[in-house]
């Protein structure tokens, strides 16, 4: 194999078993551990296009909800919604901001820049990490 990939993992004891690490290093994956009980401020799609994505989200179902009680409260509508309609919404929901997010292919590339991945998985660069973890 030609190139070398790092690999990002969380602590689960499985991805460090015996003899695991060095058959991905064998064929040039290089495993790189995540800070124990802090993934969920270290994955960087999470941290960045996860977040945007989720915001997005919230806000088409909060302006749909506030629009479906108003039509409810001035009689407009007699019943509430139903679990089969909201599933469809929401999933309309996600569509619309992955949608948005094409817009904004910058948020995808930043959040994994901002992580460090581009940085040597050898470690040799890392005091060159840009982000702050407040």
């Amino acid at each position: 194999m030609d190139d070398e990939v790092l690999l990002y993992v969380d602590q689960c004891r499985p991805h460090f078993g015996p003899g695991f690490v060095e058959q991905f290093a064998d064929i040039g994956i290089h495993q790189r551990p995540l800070i124990a009980n802090a993934t969920h401020f270290q994955q960087p799609v999470d941290q960045n296009v996860g977040n945007s994505i989720k915001a997005w989200m919230d806000s088409f179902y909060y302006d749909w909800v506030l629009d479906v009680e108003e039509k409810y409260d001035a009689g407009e509508t007699t019943k509430k919604v139903g679990i089969k309609e909201k599933r469809a919404k929401i999933f309309k929901f996600a569509q619309d901001a992955f949608n948005k997010l094409k817009n904004h292919p910058r948020l995808i590339e930043k959040s994994w820049t901002n992580f460090g991945v581009e940085l040597p998985w050898d470690g040799s660069e890392d005091d060159k990490d840009s982000t702050v973890v407040l």
